[in-house]
């Protein structure tokens, strides 16, 4: 899938899927938008590959996210992107940007941006269950030379997190802001669950927030990196 726009409207709507162990999607230079409930711009599943480049994703509707990959196995590489949603919650989810669940892995690499503009929609999310089967689950930030930018302006949207056992979430060259209240700048929540980086500059501007927040057994590990809480 080469230099193509698509335009999804309704409920659960899909831009790109990939499912299954045999699949393997590789999209560049392409445009997603999808408007209605629980939407996802790219959904790589039950063991799937996808590789996407240069590539705009743009969701709007409660619960509808940008970027997905879940399920042990599976894998979506993104390279120079730009995601946005524009949603609330729906029975608990959030319209987040980018996000990583249940074994998968997820990375976002080079000049990207990640913009989420919902209460509860979080900017970038690595996430296991306890009511699930979990591999290891992998969510990596990574601009290089230049940043992947991770913007939250929602009510409890926090930048960056990883909640549960064997979340983990690495940062490389990475700008992450939030202006709502309650939203973390980094979140790690419950024993096993772990965020680090270097070159990575967080920044808060709600109230009842702070820049960086580990519970429960939680850990965030940083070197390099500035933080500014003005909240």
């Amino acid at each position: 899938v080469y230099d193509s726009s698509f335009y999804i409207e309704g409920g659960r709507g899909v831009g790109l899927l990939a499912e299954g162990e045999t699949a393997n999607l590789s999209p560049a230079n392409v445009k997603v938008t999808t408007r209605g409930e629980s939407g996802l711009g790219a959904f790589a599943e039950a063991g799937a590959k996808m590789q996407v480049s240069d590539s705009s994703f743009s969701t709007s509707g409660l619960g509808a996210s940008g970027l997905l990959a879940s399920g042990t196995g599976s894998q979506l590489d993104a390279a120079r992107v730009q995601v946005h949603t524009t949603g609330g919650a729906l029975d608990g989810r959030g319209a987040h940007g980018v996000e990583a669940q249940f074994g998968a892995k997820l990375s976002v690499t080079g000049a990207s941006t990640v913009q989420t503009e919902g209460d509860g929609a979080i900017g970038a999310l690595a996430q296991t269950s306890p009511n699930l089967p979990n591999g290891p689950t992998q969510l990596s930030l990574d601009g290089g030379s230049d940043k992947v930018r991770v913007q939250t302006s929602g009510a409890n949207a926090f930048g960056v997190a990883a909640a549960g056992a064997q979340a983990r979430v690495d940062l490389n060259s990475v700008d992450a802001s939030t202006s709502g209240e309650g939203s973390f700048g980094l979140y790690a929540r419950g024993d096993g669950a772990s965020i680090g980086g270097k070159s990575v500059s967080v920044s808060t501007a709600g109230g009842d927030t702070a820049a960086i927040a580990a519970v429960l057994g939680g850990q965030v590990e940083l070197s390099g990196s500035t933080v500014d809480a003005a909240g």
